[in-house]
């Protein structure tokens, strides 16, 4: 997976920089109910985010932003 996404970097990072990134996850199932995985725990110290309040959860959430390459490859691996 990461050949692919250096392979097309310069095409997809402009259109990745500020939109904050989170997971949809299916964790029973893609025809079941999904959620947004917000939480991030501990993450590299050179990853970037940005907070956002969720109405749902009255707390904020600090969703990643994809900035670079590294930031790109780190998101592509955890899926979003």
């Amino acid at each position: 997976m990461p050949e692919y996404h250096l392979n097309i970097l310069d095409t997809i990072l402009p259109y990745n920089i500020n939109p904050s990134q989170n997971q949809n996850r299916h964790s029973n199932g893609i025809s079941k109910p999904s959620f947004y995985h917000k939480d991030n725990g501990t993450l590299p110290a050179w990853m970037e985010t940005v907070k956002i309040y969720s109405e749902y959860s009255k707390r904020n959430f600090g969703d990643l932003l994809c900035q670079n390459e590294d930031s790109l490859l780190y998101t592509a691996t955890l899926g979003c």
